[in-house]
């Protein structure tokens, strides 16, 4: 059995600042279809 998520959310996304934000928010983005921020910067 497989199950397929089209549209994925992150329910749980920690976002720094700086070159950190610059490297992984382009990754997050192309994951997922959204996000629940959580806000730590």
């Amino acid at each position: 059995m497989s199950i397929i998520l089209n549209s994925p959310l992150d329910m749980h996304l920690h976002l720094r600042d700086g070159d950190m934000l610059q490297t992984v928010a382009p990754l997050s983005s192309n994951s997922f279809a959204g996000a629940i921020i959580m806000p730590n910067l």
